[in-house]
């Protein structure tokens, strides 16, 4: 136990040393993922498809916040998109609008969901983005979580419907792939898994449980995985069984390694106070947080005495722990 403490404290303390420029390393590696993933199910523009845009596109990205960067990947989605058909270009413009306003309205901030879904549903993951919001976001998230798993079966919609496009383009408008995706009962059941799992890994995270993260990664994943499996044998569809047990193993991996990093509290060692002012009466629950024995090192100076035949004193230096 004592090997696995100390790597993650010094895991922890190169993290927060050095987390000003790690932010944007990663903020620029998960936007190019995002624009990788955009450009694989929808590159049919050459231009927008080169590395003359993606490369300069994630240069940006690392200089610039999370949200800015989250901009970006809505503004390059929606002209990919748009290159493909214009009807449902527009039609993920108004989508992209309409989940700002609404996340906005209610104060929630992980807006790169909005793409950020469709990337982890693409790479068999999709769990991950209620995972992630649930640990560390508010309840507001819900509404990131909710735009962005619509939007990101909308472009699976979008991405299946290529063959008809391509041979018929004037036949196929952006009102029929909105029908196809709402008509599609899995919609409806990969929408309440990803919700049901927000709502539970929060719920679980904000109790007073104790290894309250543990709990929300297994009950969150569970939620999920049984949605969804019962989802696909109610609706006889078993196409997708491997990805979703995939996806779930993954995202209790993730979840693992997450407690592993930020979640340090000795539960043993709980105390409870109460306190009072002229008006209320406070209980606090204080749970500390697992931290090694520092190392106390101490100087000793050991002077021995004067030789006859005229030595110098000598001044010894050990270090205790």
């Amino acid at each position: 136990m004592t090997i696995f403490v100390t790597a993650r404290s010094r895991i922890r303390s190169f993290l927060v040393r050095s987390e000003a420029w790690l932010r944007r390393v990663a903020n620029c590696i998960w936007a190019v993922v995002c624009l990788l993933v955009v450009r694989q199910m929808f590159g049919f523009h050459d231009l927008l498809s080169s590395n003359m845009i993606l490369i300069p596109l994630g240069i940006i990205c690392f200089f610039v916040p999370l949200s800015a960067a989250g901009l970006i990947m809505m503004i390059y989605t929606t002209l990919q998109v748009m290159s493909l058909s214009q009807s449902a270009g527009v039609m993920l413009f108004l989508m992209f609008m309409l989940s700002y306003i609404f996340s906005n309205a209610y104060q929630a901030r992980q807006m790169t969901h909005f793409v950020g879904v469709t990337a982890l549903y693409r790479l068999h993951a999709p769990y991950l983005a209620p995972l992630w919001a649930g640990l560390f976001g508010n309840v507001s998230e819900v509404t990131t979580i909710i735009c962005g798993s619509v939007i990101s079966f909308y472009l699976k919609t979008v991405h299946d419907s290529v063959p008809q496009i391509a041979d018929s383009p004037d036949t196929v408008n952006a009102l029929d792939i909105l029908q196809g995706m709402v008509s599609n009962p899995m919609f409806f059941v990969y929408e309440l898994a990803i919700v049901g799992m927000f709502v539970t890994v929060w719920f679980f995270r904000s109790s007073k449980l104790k290894h309250s993260w543990i709990w929300a990664v297994v009950f969150g994943t569970l939620t999920e995985f049984v949605i969804m499996l019962g989802g696909s044998l109610f609706l006889n569809d078993s196409r997708g069984l491997t990805q979703i047990t995939i996806g779930s193993l993954v995202t209790v991996f993730v979840g693992a390694l997450l407690y592993f990093l930020f979640q340090d509290l000795d539960f043993k060692r709980v105390e409870t106070v109460q306190f009072s002012d002229d008006e209320y009466y406070y209980y606090v629950t204080a749970v500390p947080r697992i931290r090694l024995a520092e190392e106390d090192k101490e100087v000793k100076k050991i002077t021995g005495s004067a030789e006859k035949d005229g030595e110098e004193e000598k001044e010894v230096e050990e270090w205790q722990d």
